[in-house]
């Protein structure tokens, strides 16, 4: 069993038109520079992602950067499949942002993709920390574990999911994903000390010429 059958997140958080009424917008989440802005949503929508992903740079390069400038380049650069440069963007926005959850896991995704194991578990924990009913995060977190072998950290992180949701597939087979590691590992740490006895009782049983 391996951790290449859990569905992972398929893409970060979407890209929208900023409005003041968007009800999952993030609280404290302020929005400057929005001719640059909505050109390049609107040039998105147009299926233009280049020259959106330019005025969003245009921002920047005019000081007019901010949280929203950066999630939206960040999204363009991972569909365009830049996940080195999406994570650099979502880097910039957490560091304006600290405390926004989602910023964190949209990172964590990115480096999730690059093989960045140690990297993607600290930004999942992060959101996960930030957003705890953000169950993506734990499942993130969980993946991550497994693949830096420590199947008891993964065990936690998909009980937590089963916690909220006890039919979630992916944390059931992350579950037994890391209970097999587990298993695996205590076998194997069994062998090796049944393996340093026997050399042990060897060495006592056999005269040494020395």
């Amino acid at each position: 069993m391996t951790t290449s059958a859990i569905r992972t997140t398929a893409k970060v958080q979407a890209l929208r038109i900023p409005e003041p009424e968007v009800p999952d917008k993030p609280p404290g989440l302020t929005i400057a520079g929005p001719s640059y802005l909505a050109r390049a949503v609107a040039l998105h929508l147009a299926g233009k992602r280049d020259e959106a992903l330019k005025q969003l740079q245009r921002a920047i390069a005019a000081n007019e950067a901010t949280p929203e400038i950066y999630r939206a380049m960040g999204h363009i650069q991972f569909e365009l499949g830049d996940h080195r440069e999406a994570g650099k963007s979502y880097r910039a926005l957490v560091e304006l942002k600290p405390q926004y959850a989602m910023g964190w896991f949209n990172l964590a995704v990115c480096l999730e993709r690059m093989g960045a194991w140690d990297e993607a578990a600290e930004a999942f924990q992060k959101s996960a920390t930030l957003e705890p009913e953000h169950l993506d995060s734990h499942l993130g977190l969980g993946v991550c574990h497994l693949r830096l072998e420590d199947p008891k950290s993964a065990l936690f992180s998909f009980e937590h999911c089963l916690e909220a949701s006890p039919g979630h597939e992916d944390a059931l087979f992350g579950k037994a994903a890391s209970l097999q590691s587990w298993g695996t590992a205590t076998r194997r740490r069994r062998c090796i000390s049944r393996s340093w006895n026997t050399a042990r009782i060897r060495k006592n049983r056999w005269p040494t010429w020395c």
